[in-house]
């Protein structure tokens, strides 16, 4: 299990964690939480990736779900060439 420096006290696993307390975690880890050992460093960046591509999905969701409509131009360009 992936093991965790408690960087402020936190509500963790139904406990109240002091800040400083070395604790292992399987959870998806939070802010609250300074990766300690391999395991810990690797979910950490498995959750960034997991964040990155949550952001994609709500931007294409918000863009009608086309792909295309994601490009830098402004709507009001994108728009006048539907017409």
């Amino acid at each position: 299990m992936a093991k965790y420096r408690v960087l402020q006290k936190s509500f963790i696993g139904n406990s109240m964690v002091e800040e400083g307390a070395v604790i292992e975690y399987d959870g998806i880890p939070h802010d609250n939480l300074e990766p300690i050992d391999k395991a810990a460093k690797a979910a950490v960046k498995e959750s960034e990736k997991s964040d990155v591509d949550d952001v994609e999905r709500l931007k294409l969701a918000a863009a009608g779900g086309e792909p295309s409509s994601l490009d830098s131009k402004p709507a009001a360009e994108q728009t006048s060439e539907l017409a």
